[in-house]
């Protein structure tokens, strides 16, 4: 008797036991379904508020390109180059999607990107941009030149020269909204096909003038006799000041080589001489750091170093000069 009852007691406690499963499932079920639903409105909502997308980085080895010997129909992978752009061409115009291949070029003669581009077909400033050429002076010879199949420009993820930091600036948005980013030799660029140079960017290319070595021009200390802020005196000036915060990029003024770089000095702290056609040379000074090396050779608009106040100042700022024949003249009339 006592086992039927213990035996009842048991079933019942199964069957209740049994009653809760199915709830318990399903509260599981509403579980996942929960979740499925914030995920899902997760990616509606940051679709919606947040369009931009991460670009996808499609990493270029350049060691594996194919090479051009020279610029003939003879030349295979030239004919390649020549069909792939007027295949792409074709596309653009139709308003299809367009195939981005390199190649490779390693220049014979000493000439500059101009010809180089004649020669290819491709327009200069595709291969300025993508190549890191700030002027159409610089000299070709020896030097492997990538070479797309898509004319366009290329714009620096990390602009360093001028007329990049001016293509960055025109295409920002342009850049923001890009689905790819290219990695070639260390660096990452943006690819906008069928761009060319505006005029701005075409007279920073061909116009190798002085330049400021700021992003602005804030002079604190003009050329010539002043009252010293350190001797407090009258003393001659031989350069001009640029008031600029502590940090701010310093670009040379025009394509040269450097000359002299000192650091720690006494008077000018930390600068760097650079030396230019005609006899010319420029000097800065102050710099609280350098970015070139003695004998590398600088293109007019490159970063050399950084605004600081080292040596003997008041505060920070750039102390700049213009010579000629190691001779300081007046800045001012050879900066436009």
């Amino acid at each position: 008797m006592q086992r039927i009852v213990l035996r009842k007691r048991l079933l019942n406690r199964r069957k209740r036991g049994c009653k809760h499963i199915p709830s318990f499932i399903f509260s599981l079920f509403s579980l996942k379904k929960r979740l499925f639903l914030s995920f899902f409105l997760f990616i509606f909502f940051s679709f919606y508020f947040f369009p931009d997308s991460v670009p996808a980085v499609v990493k270029v080895d350049v060691n594996r390109l194919p090479r051009i010997d020279t610029f003939s129909r003879t030349d295979v992978i030239f004919h390649q180059l020549d069909k792939a752009v007027e295949y792409n061409e074709k596309e653009i115009f139709a308003g299809k999607d367009f195939f981005l291949e390199f190649f490779m070029y390693r220049c014979q003669k000493d000439e500059t990107v101009i010809p180089l581009s004649s020669d290819m077909g491709i327009p200069y400033d595709t291969i300025a941009t993508l190549n890191d050429i700030s002027d159409y002076t610089v000299s070709m010879k020896d030097r492997d030149i990538i070479v797309p199949s898509v004319k366009g420009i290329f714009i620096a993820e990390k602009p360093q020269t001028a007329i990049e930091i001016l293509l960055s600036r025109e295409f920002a948005s342009e850049c923001k909204n890009n689905p790819v980013i290219y990695e070639i030799n260390g660096r990452r660029f943006f690819f906008l096909a069928g761009k060319r140079f505006s005029p701005t960017q075409r007279a920073f290319f061909f116009d190798l003038s002085f330049r400021l070595p700021l992003d602005k021009k804030v002079i604190s200390s003009d050329y010539g006799y002043r009252m010293s802020p350190v001797y407090g005196r009258w003393k001659f000036h031989k350069g001009v000041d640029f008031a600029a915060p502590e940090g701010d990029d310093v670009f040379a003024a025009k394509r040269g080589e450097v000359k002299f770089v000192a650091k720690n000095d006494s008077v000018f702290g930390n600068y760097i001489i650079i030396a230019h056609t005609d006899g010319l040379t420029s000097v800065y000074a102050h710099l609280s750091k350098i970015f070139v090396e003695k004998g590398q050779t600088v293109s007019g608009g490159q970063i050399v170093g950084r605004v600081g106040q080292t040596g003997m100042v008041t505060g920070p700022h750039l102390h700049f000069e213009i010579r000629r024949g190691g001779e300081a003249e007046n800045p001012m009339q050879f900066l436009k």
